[in-house]
């Protein structure tokens, strides 16, 4: 604040002057001076005119005191130099109005905001990991129009030529690919969705009072049974025997989805790897190592595109078709003719040997020792025998 002979004031003194000031302001105007005829007195001073006087400090607070009082009233004190600390009590009213308004707006928009994530029309997604995942949560979902899947007791013990034989039996169109989820659920996959949406009633069985199975496609409906001409000897043995066979379990089906795939490590906790690795380490085999090797080169070959194994492949499963044919139309000779290639074949070129061999035993009749009758068994003998051979194998 600047004085009247120019000097700058600063401090405290800036609000005892301005204090003084108004204090002198009572003091009569220059036109109230003029239009009463009275000349007026320019003789008074301002305060920075005064000589300055150094009074006591307790006195000095005192006057700065008497002066609020007298310009504020009771109860006031008049600015100090002190620096002004700004308490919440005293912006509690203002603040609690602007935040009480923000938060009326921000719930406004919150509650918005959840109707319309309830609704989905504005789906909020925290990440686009968080995104990608949902979505292929909704892809796994969506059923394959071109699939179904077969879960049941009987698929542990069956192929997969049996598995296509299976769906063969019941449905017009064979499927054109198998896919394995574990041991006891499979997918199999058609040629078109027609296909598939005609294979599925042949395969379901329901009962009279129950819905028609296209409408229970999305869960598990009971199919039909395996046929027990697919059994093999031992099965059909312990089913004759009352003993019992997974074969002979609840098949069921559904509609396949796109989430129906093999988990990972699904080869460590499958029985039939187990099994497999088992018979691979007895005495004679390749053992469970040697197994995962071979499949690894089998896989390998496929995708490597390899003409000659594919070939060979091929051929051996034309080999099995024609000898299936060939049982079915009851060509015995060439079924036993194939039989006996097959054989030669896994047990490859006859070895040549030095010591002499004893001739196999002639069929009866063949032979010149004479005819004689064989005793005739009866129906317990035959019981026993069995028993005594099931027995033998346990």
């Amino acid at each position: 604040m600047w004085g009247r002979a120019g000097a700058y004031c600063d401090g405290p003194n800036v609000h005892l002057i301005a204090l003084q000031l108004a204090h002198h302001c009572t003091m009569p105007m220059y036109a109230d001076l003029l239009e009463a005829g009275k000349s007026p007195a320019l003789d008074f001073v301002l305060p920075y005119d005064q000589p300055e006087v150094r009074k006591d400090p307790e006195e000095r607070l005192n006057e700065i005191e008497q002066l609020a009082e007298d310009l504020y009233g009771d109860g006031e004190k008049a600015p100090s130099s002190q620096l002004r600390v700004y308490t919440l009590e005293e912006y509690a009213p203002v603040l609690q109005g602007r935040l009480g308004k923000r938060k009326r707006e921000l719930d406004t928009v919150e509650e918005a905001d959840e109707r319309e994530d309830l609704d989905g029309a504005f789906p909020v997604w925290s990440s686009t990991k968080e995104n990608k995942a949902n979505s292929y949560l909704c892809l796994d979902d969506k059923l394959r129009p071109d699939a179904l899947l077969l879960h049941g007791e009987p698929i542990s013990k069956l192929s997969t030529e049996k598995i296509f034989e299976y769906v063969a039996t019941y449905c017009d169109s064979p499927p054109t690919s198998l896919e394995w989820i574990d041991d006891r659920t499979t997918v199999i996959v058609f040629e078109s969705p027609t296909a598939a949406k005609s294979a599925f009633p042949n395969l379901a069985t329901r009962s009279a009072d129950e819905p028609e199975p296209e409408s229970q496609s999305e869960t598990l409906v009971p199919a039909h049974p395996v046929p027990k001409k697919m059994w093999p000897p031992e099965a059909q043995l312990d089913h004759n025997l009352s003993r019992g066979t997974a074969l002979s379990g609840i098949m069921r089906i559904r509609w396949a989805r796109f989430g129906d795939r093999k988990l990972k490590g699904a080869r460590k906790r499958s029985e039939w790897y187990t099994q497999q690795r088992t018979k691979r380490s007895r005495p004679g085999g390749a053992g469970g190592d040697d197994l995962d090797a071979e499949l690894d080169e089998m896989k390998r070959r496929r995708e490597a595109g390899d003409e000659e194994w594919e070939a060979e492949r091929t051929a051996a499963l034309d080999r099995e078709l024609d000898a299936l044919a060939a049982r079915k139309d009851g060509d015995e000779e060439n079924m036993e003719v194939e039989s006996a290639s097959r054989l030669q074949s896994r047990l490859g070129p006859r070895k040549n040997v030095s010591r002499p061999i004893a001739s196999l035993p002639r069929r009866r009749g063949q032979g010149r020792a004479p005819k004689e009758e064989r005793p005739k068994q009866t129906q317990e003998d035959l019981d026993a025998e069995l028993e005594a051979f099931m027995k033998a194998r346990e």
